[in-house]
């Protein structure tokens, strides 16, 4: 399937392997849930924020071939068609959200009384 060197990872029981050379041209989707990041249903900021510090020349909007768009249904989400390294990107762009967020949407559990 694969020629030349691969890049292994697991994260949350999901299994991805993925040729060095494959990620830098083939667009890969994705979902991203985004609880506890403090987006308070601004989906148009956080779009922005991606498409503006990551890769910026690869956005459709941009006139890049990647594209991003909020999930459909209740749950927020967002669902990006990009290059693996550019994936990479936004999990750690999440993440670092996620860690310092005070936000309306952070994880919220029930305390017995």
């Amino acid at each position: 399937m694969f020629n030349g060197e691969k890049t292994s990872i697991s994260k949350d029981n999901l299994h991805t392997v993925v040729a060095e050379d494959y990620g830098d041209e083939h667009l890969l989707g994705r979902v991203y849930w985004l609880e506890g990041i403090g987006l308070g249903g601004d989906f148009d900021s956080l779009i922005s924020l991606i498409e503006t510090t990551i890769h910026s020349d690869q956005w459709e909007s941009l006139g890049g071939s990647s594209t991003m768009s909020p999930a459909p249904g209740n749950r927020p989400g967002l669902v990006v068609s990009t290059t693996y390294q550019t994936h990479r990107q936004i999990e750690q762009l999440l993440q670092a959200l996620r860690k310092n967020s005070f936000g309306l949407d952070a994880v919220h559990r029930r305390v017995a009384r």
